[in-house]
């Protein structure tokens, strides 16, 4: 949220996200939750839980839990700020490698000197915002971006109130069961067909703003998509799985 409104700060300019991505998948959620439990009632040591801790947060990456760092992912790429199917991308992969390699190339091409110039403050409207919010509620995403979102809209020049948030949860599904709001961790999520499949969904249902400006171009449909790593290293894209991989994770709108 901070980087967001430093770059609001300058609206004039380009501004285009690269995610970390989450780290990969260690310690089942549930197994950790047991031994931070049994520390809690005094029947396993410290050296017990800091083995379940260190075997849960064990690489480089975001946690692999739905918290606040991988809602800020999120967020980023449904309010178009990401390169499309960015966020939820393993670091040290040579996707994740090929994806920032191409976010750099991307900042480059969208500058004024170019020919598709698009200024971050041009590009975050009401629309985004609400967009945000939206996936903020379909995900069950961190509830401290219920104060960062209105910091961010205000950033943009955009007054956004609790009572916003609220009337959009009445009319937003949750599709996602992510932890702590499930067993799944992120990387689960993503592999049931992730945030491309979730913006298709709500794009389809009439639940997010298709009309936006974003990084990537004119609309919020070339979101819906996977990337994948093309024969010659270079980030290729394909529409995001028609059904769900796992909607014990990740369910339909209807």
């Amino acid at each position: 949220p901070g980087l967001v409104i430093a770059a609001l700060t300058f609206g004039h300019l380009p501004a285009v996200f690269i995610p970390a991505g989450p780290m990969t998948t260690g310690l089942a959620n549930d197994e950790k939750a047991k031994v931070r439990q049994l520390y809690a009632e005094g029947k396993v040591g410290r050296a017990e839980l800091l083995e379940a801790e260190s075997k849960s947060y064990h690489g480089p990456g975001t946690c692999t839990f739905y918290g606040t760092a991988n809602s800020n992912q999120m967020l980023m790429e449904i309010m178009g700020l990401h390169t499309p199917g960015a966020s939820f991308v393993n670091p040290g992969t040579p996707l994740r490698d090929a994806l920032t390699r191409e976010a750099a190339k991307r900042a480059l091409a969208i500058t004024a000197l170019g020919n598709a110039y698009t200024p971050v403050g041009r590009m975050i409207d009401e629309r985004s915002i609400v967009n945000g919010v939206v996936g903020l509620h379909a995900t069950g995403g961190s509830t401290n971006h219920t104060i960062h979102l209105i910091a961010m809209a205000a950033a943009a020049g955009i007054a956004l109130t609790w009572q916003d948030i609220s009337d959009l949860s009445e009319a937003v599904p949750l599709l996602a069961r992510v932890y702590p709001n499930g067993l799944a961790d992120v990387n689960h999520f993503h592999a049931a067909g992730g945030l491309g499949y979730l913006i298709r969904e709500l794009l389809d249902e009439g639940l997010l703003h298709e009309d936006v400006q974003t990084v990537w171009g004119e609309g919020l449909r070339p979101y819906a998509v996977e990337a994948r790593l093309g024969e010659d290293g270079s980030v290729v894209r394909e529409a995001a799985p028609l059904v769900s991989g796992d909607e014990k994770v990740l369910a339909p709108v209807n």
